[in-house]
């Protein structure tokens, strides 16, 4: 197949999809009188876990494939996050911008919208995989990047208790159980568990779309286009990198490379706000790179074959 047709292609059916729907929760949140609080706590709480446990526990992955996709995104996020402070160094920033710049170069969106595009493109196997680089993000997130963005203000053992309290990790370690066990989940809970599970993608799109649409303060839009960039192109770079020393293949190899481009993480964006770090650079990274994220994205897929 011609590259620039499966680009268009890749576009169409793979990325376009997750757009409207997101544009379907930026509408909601313009027009309607909804909270994106709760809808992104019933979505950490109870639709995530759901989503991370049965696609885990029904997997077939093996385990040593697991644990090597799992270091290989562990050290993305790390490479990208030293970037940051290299890009810091570089150019003398302020010990503000330093932490804003790792913020939205190291957290990417491998949530809402990364798990959404590996499931469509690759369907149950992808998703399984993309499942593992959510969780690692998500405890990375919430223990180093909480740290990094307090600058030290919060202590590790608060970081930690905050890990804790994710119920994604107690759903890795449930299927984990199942898994090695071999244990058969009773037909009710594994069904109600499927079913909250094919929920979680839709819900995380409308909370992306109207996490965007409710975003203020996008004056630093000028960097923003710069850091997003080097979010989206040293983000694959990493991840081919990684897929490499990892030995990453088929599937496997196509998700590690596809999460280590997604654009910046809207909860970078949160994190700014709470520690009041450079929020205008932040937000407009995450818009900014958001947008610039489906052609990127279509390009890659379609020149690297992924």
């Amino acid at each position: 197949m011609n590259p620039m047709f499966m680009v268009v292609e890749v576009f169409w059916s793979n990325i376009l999809p997750i757009f409207l729907l997101a544009g379907m929760g930026a509408v909601l949140a313009h027009f309607g009188d909804i909270e994106i609080k709760p809808l992104a706590k019933v979505s950490l709480y109870v639709l995530s876990p759901c989503l991370v446990f049965d696609s885990l526990s029904e997997s077939s992955m093996p385990v040593s494939e697991i644990l090597s996709l799992a270091m290989a995104a562990a050290c993305s996020i790390v490479v990208m996050g030293l970037f940051g402070v290299l890009v810091g160094w570089v150019f003398r920033l302020s010990r503000s911008e330093k932490i804003a710049v790792i913020l939205v170069l190291a957290f990417a969106n491998v949530g809402n919208y990364g798990l959404t595009l590996c499931h469509i493109r690759y369907g149950e196997p992808g998703l399984a995989r993309a499942v593992v680089f959510f969780v690692v993000s998500t405890v990375i997130t919430f223990s180093v990047g909480i740290w990094v963005a307090s600058l030290g203000k919060s202590s590790w053992r608060r970081a930690g208790l905050k890990v804790l309290r994710l119920p994604p990790i107690y759903a890795v370690m449930g299927a984990a159980l199942v898994n090695y066990l071999d244990i058969t989940v009773p037909t009710p809970i594994s069904t109600t568990i499927h079913i909250a599970g094919e929920g979680s993608i839709p819900v995380m799109l409308l909370v992306l779309g109207m996490s965007i649409a409710s975003m203020k303060n996008w004056r630093g839009w000028r960097i923003a286009v710069l850091l997003s960039l080097g979010r989206l192109i040293g983000g694959a770079a990493v991840g081919l990198a990684m897929s490499v020393l990892f030995g990453l293949s088929g599937v496997s190899r196509s998700v590690m490379i596809i999460d280590a481009s997604m654009p910046t993480a809207v909860i970078a964006t949160i994190l700014a706000a709470e520690f009041e770090i450079e929020v205008s650079v932040v937000t407009a990274t995450v818009v900014s790179s958001t947008c610039l994220s489906p052609l990127l994205l279509a390009l890659l897929i379609g020149y690297l074959g992924l």
